[in-house]
């Protein structure tokens, strides 16, 4: 397989910078260009190798695909053909808010003369993969509805329908708008009046492209439906189990269920109303969906209004969980290879070889409450136990106290407060006992001593005794 690095700077001045993802069929990197000796520019290209190395054209050889390399050259000039088809819906697409914007491609044929190395792209944005791992609120939810709602509703003006619906082909920019990219299986939907070939992703495949029946431009609606199921139900599909781990038969035996019409259970984390728009989407019979993607929208504009937000349970770690791919794969691995990449999308396709689906984040408070708990009793017996620390008397002067009094005046310690004995014994003290001594008793005994002794004597021992 042919190398990025070999054809860098690609358009004369684009040079890979990190690996995003890879999948079957090509790899996506991030790229930078280069402006006054700074990287102040960056995109995302999509690298797609047809054939990807000699062993491809050899086994497909030895299976009677072609007889020899003339005709490789051209089954792979078909295959190209096809890629053209992509480049020409999404030139048609600039512009539009929530379509991954298309900026330039690149073809250039291998030097064998067989196959050829083309490059697309596009705007850097972010996977709503990595998001779902993060955790989304409810309002999250609702504006993606909304955001892949309108893109879904511009396709269908232009005659389109994308047929693979999925999280690996959702993307979120800096500010929050959610985008829909990858647009290798979509098909006009002139075709579609008849039945289509099956192509997509059985996990969000709409019954009637499972079945090979008439589809309509619905089959959008419902894979979105199922998208926005996944995110209100623990990060599970209808039909799993919302919490511990999911076998391969669990994950056949859903899907089963939902191609052969049982009702869907509603997601374990919504409301009623949200649970009603989000099953009128997946309905099974296409009449009973949502007719177009603008009634969808207007659903999500009346909720909206009401809502509450509150956040999804987040799956755990990557690593301690996986997602089951065990029916994510298309029907004509030689047919429908070149519709496997996205348009940033492919290193989510690194999951395909797990075991068990990711499940809701447990509830991880216990422990911290726990030892919140233990720190406040900790810390109350410790104010409780009686300081044995030494201390200086702020009275008298004596040094090395311990415990609550100074071993020589009995002062208290400077942890036991001192202020209510210092204030209550000098004020009485000083206000009460001068007063009373001083002032009455020197006027009571001066006064009415002179007064008597001096009037009344002398006037009733003269008078009566000379006359008899």
């Amino acid at each position: 397989m042919s190398r990025i690095q070999d054809f860098s700077p690609l358009w004369g001045e684009w040079v890979p910078v990190e690996e995003l993802g890879e999948g079957s069929f090509g790899t996506v990197w991030k790229v930078a260009r280069k402006f006054l000796n700074k990287q102040v520019f960056y995109a995302a290209v999509k690298h797609i190798s047809i054939p990807q190395d000699e062993r491809e054209i050899k086994s497909l050889i030895d299976e009677g695909v072609f007889s020899d390399e003339e005709s490789a050259r051209g089954y792979y000039d078909g295959k190209l053909q096809l890629l053209a088809d992509e480049i020409e819906i999404m030139h048609k697409l600039q512009g539009f808010t929530n379509i991954v914007s298309y900026e330039d491609h690149l073809i250039i044929p291998k030097a064998g003369g067989t196959g050829y190395d083309i490059f697309l792209r596009m705007e850097l944005l972010r996977p709503l993969t990595e998001l779902i791992r993060s955790g989304m609120s409810v309002k999250d939810t609702v504006k993606l509805g909304k955001d892949i709602g309108n893109a879904i509703l511009v396709l269908n003006r232009m005659g389109l329908i994308h047929r693979d619906i999925k999280p690996q082909n959702l993307f979120v920019n800096d500010i929050g708008s959610y985008k829909l990219g990858d647009y290798g299986t979509a098909r006009a939907l002139s075709s579609s009046a008849t039945a289509m070939s099956r192509k997509g992703t059985f996990n969000y495949m709409a019954p009637e492209i499972y079945k090979n029946e008439k589809a309509d431009a619905t089959v959008d609606l419902y894979s979105l439906g199922l998208v926005l199921y996944r995110l209100v139900n623990g990060n599970r599909l209808p039909f799993l189990p919302v919490t511990g781990e999911v076998t391969s038969q669990q994950s056949e035996e859903a899907m089963l269920r939902r191609m052969q019409g049982d009702p869907l259970p509603p997601p374990a984390y919504a409301d009623a109303e949200l649970s009603g728009i989000i099953l009128k989407a997946c309905a099974y019979r296409p009449e009973d969906r949502y007719q177009d993607a603008n009634e969808f929208i207007q659903a999500l504009n009346q909720y909206e209004q009401h809502m509450e937000t509150t956040v999804m349970p987040k799956p755990e770690p990557v690593d301690k969980t996986v997602v089951d791919e065990s029916y994510s794969y298309h029907f004509s691995a030689s047919e429908d290879r070149n519709n496997e990449t996205s348009a940033m999308g492919e290193g989510d396709n690194r999951q395909k070889n797990t075991q068990r689906i990711s499940t809701p984040q447990k509830k991880k408070w216990v422990l911290p409450a726990v030892i919140a708990v233990v720190v406040v009793l900790a810390l109350g017996i410790y104010l409780l136990i009686p300081k044995q620390e030494t201390w200086d008397c702020e009275a008298c002067g004596q040094t090395g106290n311990t415990g609550n009094n100074c071993q020589n005046c009995s002062h208290p310690a400077p942890w036991i407060s001192p202020e209510p004995t210092d204030t209550s014994i000098p004020e009485p003290t000083d206000i009460l006992t001068p007063e009373p001594t001083d002032t009455p008793t020197p006027e009571p005994t001066d006064t009415p001593t002179q007064v008597p002794t001096d009037t009344p004597t002398p006037e009733p021992t003269d008078t009566p005794t000379p006359e008899p």
